[in-house]
């Protein structure tokens, strides 16, 4: 404690910008480039999304959206997936709020041939994009599912963010917490999730808690 006090402008700022670089390096080989995690998450991303969708949510509405993830992680065409970012609805997974302004911007002027090879030759960007599809399937269910219930693209948008952790949800307090601890956010707004349903559905909640936790557990 009394080190750090004793530290000027640019020695914090020096440590602080290796924690940030530390904790990503952290948080992506844990998560993004480790297949085990992406697929055991995806899994957890569809309790939360049976949990928290008001439209519902079932594996075909999974299956549906990790197809248009897996063509628009690919840099195919996908109209669900471009409608879904069109309306606000992208960067809210960790892949993609984990990207740069800069390697967003660099994305749009490169050619789409470019895009779509690098996606495949390169086995960073290969295990990235599957992750990506996997953490959108449930996503892109749910706005797929609003636009069918007769939700406007913006608010089926909106409700598919908050299905399941929205990665850029975040205070400033909070992002710098999270940088020195990993995924503090994430279980934060995990909780918050489960909290928000509860208080507005409480019935549906704990019928919905029963027969994704309780009743399996009997078994």
């Amino acid at each position: 404690g009394w080190a750090m006090h004793q530290l000027n402008l640019a020695e914090t700022e020096l440590i602080g910008k290796f924690v940030k670089f530390t904790s990503a390096a952290f948080r992506h080989g844990a998560t993004t480039l480790y297949i085990p995690f992406s697929l055991s998450n995806a899994f957890r991303d569809v309790q939360m999304a049976i949990m928290c969708s008001k439209w519902g949510f079932s594996p075909a509405d999974w299956l549906k959206g990790f197809g248009a993830g897996l063509k628009g992680a690919f840099g195919w065409e996908s109209k669900l997936y471009n409608d879904f970012h069109r309306n606000a609805g992208g960067y809210g997974g960790f892949i993609q709020s984990a990207r740069t302004i800069s390697g967003t911007k660099e994305s749009l002027f490169t050619p789409s041939w470019w895009t779509k090879t690098k996606a495949v030759i390169n086995p960073f960007n290969l295990i990235t994009n599957f992750a990506e599809a996997i953490e959108l399937a449930p996503r892109l269910g749910v706005f797929a599912k609003g636009l069918q219930k007769g939700a406007t693209p913006l608010e089926a948008a909106y409700e598919a963010r908050r299905v399941t952790i929205d990665f850029s949800r975040a205070g400033q307090q909070a992002r710098i917490i999270n940088q020195w601890i990993p995924f503090v956010n994430a279980r934060w707004q995990a909780l918050l999730n489960i909290i928000r349903v509860f208080r507005e559905h409480p019935i549906r909640s704990a019928a919905r808690v029963t027969a994704l936790v309780i009743l399996p557990g009997l078994t």
